[in-house]
């Protein structure tokens, strides 16, 4: 009998720690745990990247006092941060109140009457005197243990930990996008109004040339021809600054809105800034390994691989009976015999819940489950694919681009010494006005690429910032 007893109680504690269903691990053909995925960028170059992890706040690279204050309210006041922060504090109590299903459940219940039973309820040959009123009292307590022995409440706590962990990396996505639409709004603002003075200066070059051409034409020196092609000149830069106005203007109202500012809150000095905010060193970009574990989405999406990995637990722990252990106590009868001894009610014992034979049903949602499963380790694939095609496209992009400002800025000086050369050959006499205006117009060009060069290069910036998966506190 002892040992009978023993193997029991042995029985028991196995079965309680008993979880059926997978138990997760990263699938070993995971591209997360290739070693291609984890190296040195193929598309780094050594003349502007190193090999640093990128810090996680990295906007302060650009040491623009402006900005880090722009951030900072962000943070603070973005709306859709807002909701990040509502759906966490959700999951968070989604995640209690999965725990707390294991735990005993207890309920308190009281039940006062006062009815008649109709003598037709009883059934005699002669009819009986109609039955008296009665006071009837229910009162009692109960408490139902669930015993969790094939691990479904274990399962479920385990995917709701993973939601928890799922929805934080969701929320940390939405915080390094707000921190890197901030800042392209802001800088967006800078290279407008650098624009607009690159555009400014050229109106004012361009106006002088017009003012010299037309005295030349009236000294006779000149030609009605060399006025006309000036006069075009200046209109079309003047055609370029609307456009540059319209964009700084939208870049604001773009701001404040992911400061959580309407347009008159928000700072109107920040529409004075010219220029460019420049990182004065080497991007730290880190490597594969680095990225992966900083992506949000490869975190929220190996978080949700867990989580149907743990449902196929779940979805498999109802083919076996649902035990619970339940006792009921309390109080039955007349109201002034409640507190009689013989109006005390008590019961206990196991409760079973189990769908049996006929699991058809149950099977088909265990093959759904792995379906799903499947679906979501193809999905981390998706998400690991995606931030190396990402940071491996924005280097290139970077390289390219910042190649490009260098030789456009070497061509804006030559194109410069060729104006004022021409400029004061024509003066001179010495040069027909055709010379002159093909100068400018090579100058006005070439200052306008430049300009737009280096907008492009802050946009890069930005970009490679975010797909290395930065800016979280």
């Amino acid at each position: 009998m002892l040992k009978l007893k023993s193997f029991v109680f042995v029985m028991f504690f196995f079965l309680i720690g008993c979880k059926v269903g997978p138990n997760y691990h990263m699938p070993n053909q995971a591209i997360f745990k290739k070693p291609t995925a984890n190296n040195t960028f193929i598309s780094k170059n050594k003349k502007f990247f190193s090999e640093n992890t990128a810090p996680n706040k990295w906007w302060k690279l650009y040491n623009d006092p402006m900005l880090n204050k722009l951030i900072e309210e962000a943070l603070c006041a973005n709306t859709d941060l807002r909701v990040a922060v509502a759906n966490l504090a959700r999951a968070n109590a989604e995640f209690k109140a999965a725990k707390s299903v294991f735990y005993p459940s207890t309920n308190i219940h009281t039940a006062y009457s006062n009815y008649h039973v109709s003598a037709e309820t009883f059934v005699f040959k002669k009819p009986i005197p109609s039955l008296p009123f009665v006071n009837y009292l229910e009162a009692g307590s109960g408490i139902i243990l669930p015993l969790d022995f094939f691990g479904k409440i274990r399962r479920g706590i385990e995917a709701s930990i993973a939601n928890q962990e799922a929805v934080q990396a969701a929320r940390d996505l939405a915080l390094i996008t707000v921190v890197a639409e901030t800042t392209s709004a802001y800088t967006d603002i800078c290279a407008a109004g650098y624009q607009l003075t690159v555009a400014e200066h050229l109106l004012k070059l361009q106006k002088e040339t017009t003012h010299l051409t037309k005295r030349l034409e009236k000294d006779g020196r000149g030609t009605e021809l060399d006025v006309s092609r000036s006069m075009s000149e200046l209109e079309q830069i003047k055609a370029t600054i609307p456009s540059l106005k319209a964009s700084k203007k939208n870049a604001f109202l773009r701001l404040a809105f992911l400061t959580g500012h309407t347009p008159g809150e928000l700072n109107q000095n920040i529409m004075n800034c010219k220029k460019i905010p420049k990182i004065h060193k080497l991007i730290p970009i880190g490597d594969g390994a680095s990225l992966l574990r900083r992506r949000p989405d490869i975190r929220e999406a190996e978080r949700n691989l867990v989580i149907s990995t743990a449902k196929i637990g779940i979805a498999t722990a109802d083919l076996y009976p649902d035990i619970s252990l339940g006792m009921l106590a309390g109080t039955l009868g007349h109201w002034y015999d409640a507190t009689k001894l013989g109006a005390f009610v008590w019961n206990t014992g196991p409760l079973i819940k189990w769908t049996f034979p006929n699991t058809s049903i149950i099977r088909a949602q265990i093959a759904q489950a792995k379906a799903d499963a499947l679906a979501d380790f193809a999905k981390f694939d998706s998400a690991v694919l995606t931030a190396l095609k990402e940071v491996e496209t924005n280097l290139t992009t970077y390289s390219h681009d910042i190649a490009q400002y260098h030789d456009l800025k070497l061509a804006q000086e030559q194109s410069h010494k060729a104006f004022l050369q021409a400029k004061t050959l024509y003066l001179n006499g010495r040069e027909g006005y055709l010379s002159t205006l093909e100068a400018e117009m090579t100058l006005t060009n070439v200052s306008v690429s430049l300009a737009n060069a280096e907008s492009r290069l802050i946009t890069d910036q930005i970009n490679l910032f975010l797909s290395l998966g930065g800016g979280w506190c």
